[in-house]
């Protein structure tokens, strides 16, 4: 019991970042430290699904810091275009992802806030304010990694605002046995994780 506590992120919030003042990114770094030391090494291939922001609040940053390599997904232009220009390590694939029988396109509803942006409009909370609506790609994780990836996987992050079933739908984890997801869920139902 003393050791899951000792793992658990606000225990190593309050314990290793009380210098932080600010809650959320106290409960940041935890997160981030506790995925360092779950996967113990200075190199691997991360997949981060919805980037967004190549620096804050991103789930791989700190890992590209210390020597991964990895891929970006994100469905946004001009986020690609920062993603691409500040994070030099990483392959930015612009795109969202979908289930396998998914249109090659979708209307993406872009947020002022542009972290809560969705291919899910049902998600929407009617606190989010959609600026503007993008046609968009939409691919299979499995068919970006089989594009992309030389060697195995280790580490992926999907946060896509209420979509991540179908993201899992079209991503084989058998296949690619990644050492570790960390995955965004508001538990509004159960669907992603029997699946």
């Amino acid at each position: 019991s003393n050791l899951s506590m000792e793992h658990y992120f606000r225990t190593v919030a309050e314990r290793d970042f009380a210098h932080e003042p600010d809650i959320k990114q106290r409960e940041a770094l935890a997160e981030q430290q506790l995925i360092r030391a779950f996967l113990d090494t200075n190199e691997g291939l991360f997949l981060e699904i919805g980037a967004n922001d190549p620096v804050l609040n991103s789930q791989t940053y700190h890992l590209e810091q210390i020597g991964w390599k990895g891929f970006l997904v994100e469905p946004i232009p001009e986020l690609c275009t920062d993603l691409s220009a500040m994070r030099p390590h990483s392959t930015v694939i612009e795109c969202a992802c979908g289930a396998p029988d998914a249109p090659d396109t979708a209307e993406f509803q872009v947020a002022e806030e542009s972290g809560k942006s969705t291919l899910s409009s049902s998600f929407l909370d009617n606190r989010v304010k959609v600026k503007s609506t993008l046609t968009v790609n939409v691919r299979t994780v499995d068919s970006i990694l089989t594009e992309h990836l030389h060697g195995s996987l280790t580490f992926v992050s999907v946060d896509v605002e209420g979509a991540q079933l179908d993201v899992f739908k079209g991503f084989t984890l058998q296949k690619w046995q990644p050492n570790l997801i960390l995955l965004e869920d508001n538990l509004l139902d159960l669907d992603t994780h029997r699946l």
